[in-house]
């Protein structure tokens, strides 16, 4: 999976369609995360456009939600 400025874009609109959802990854878990990403990993290949791995989405996602904490 190629990682480019619109794969970051395109995983930021997932956390924040979670979030709207009332799944907020920023303030989540590890384990929760990781929870998440396996019940919706067909949501996240789709939004993303390619068909990264479990590991890969939790990566993208980890990676989002520590340069963007969590809004109190």
């Amino acid at each position: 999976m190629m990682l480019t400025p619109q794969t970051f874009a395109r995983v930021r609109t997932c956390v924040s369609d979670l979030r709207q959802n009332g799944i907020d990854l920023n303030s989540a878990d590890d384990r929760m995360i990781r929870e998440v990403v396996q019940k919706n990993l067909d949501y996240f290949q789709l939004m993303l456009g390619a068909d990264p791995n479990v590991r890969q989405v939790y990566c993208l996602i980890k990676r989002e939600t520590y340069l963007r904490p969590s809004r109190s």
